[in-house]
């Protein structure tokens, strides 16, 4: 019974392979690698995301969401430099004080003189003090959110549009193309399955920030962490 299941598997194995060989016979090579691959990539992360929201199964989606962020996309690509994996640890030291000090200001700033307070419907502001449960937030967001994510979009996506859409805008001498904009599309789009709140389409804005890191340090490290911080700087100020 076993070999006839992996027998099944071989042969639809086979079966979406030649189509793939077709797709990329059609399509060239440059445009199936560089463009159609992050995006096919993408939307079966998103139907799978959405179908596990609408079924209920919402609790395995951060395993889901690992599968494709992170353990996928390494297998397809091995270029570090197309991924953005440069570890510099002189420079990542810097930038990890850096943004503890930038976001430790804006708390501040939030707790001393603006208190709790509403926007609208949008959000409220309850900016409180960390504690020990705040660690293992920072730890389950740094691993399971921030470097799959980064990898992903910053990385593999973006990594891979750079190359088919070349980088022609300067922007505070940093060389930027499409592929700055799009990956920030995309992780503004994939956030939408949580829910159609209007904070969520703002994901938009903090995507084109941690691109621009990857792009100014050719590392996907700065915007890792810089994310990680983002995520627990939320959970210390909204209620």
């Amino acid at each position: 019974m076993f070999f006839a299941k992996f027998r099944k598997i071989m042969v639809l194995l086979g079966k979406v392979s030649k189509i793939f060989s077709a797709v990329r016979s059609r399509l060239g090579y440059r445009v199936f690698e560089f463009l159609f691959v992050p995006i096919f990539l993408w939307t079966l992360c998103f139907l799978g995301l959405f179908a596990l929201r609408v079924f209920g199964k919402w609790e395995v989606s951060g395993y889901f969401a690992l599968l494709f962020f992170f353990v996928i996309p390494s297998f397809i690509e091995r270029s570090n430099q197309i991924l953005g994996i440069d570890i510099n640890i002189k420079r990542d030291i810097l930038f990890f004080v850096f943004s503890f000090l930038f976001f430790a200001f804006l708390w501040a700033i939030l707790f001393f003189f603006v208190g709790e307070r509403k926007i609208g419907d949008i959000i409220t502001f309850s900016p409180r003090f960390p504690n020990k449960e705040d660690l293992k937030w920072f730890l389950i967001y740094f691993l399971g959110v921030s470097v799959p994510e980064e990898f992903f979009f910053r990385g593999f996506m973006q990594g891979r549009f750079n190359m088919f859409f070349g980088k022609r805008l300067k922007f505070l001498g940093v060389s930027l193309g499409p592929g700055f904009f799009l990956q920030s599309i995309f992780f503004m789009i994939i956030h939408l399955v949580w829910s159609l709140h209007i904070v969520r389409f703002l994901v938009f804005f903090p995507g084109l920030l941690f691109g621009f890191l990857r792009e100014k340090y050719s590392s996907i490290v700065p915007p890792i962490i810089f994310h990680t911080f983002s995520n627990v700087f939320m959970i210390l100020i909204v209620k």
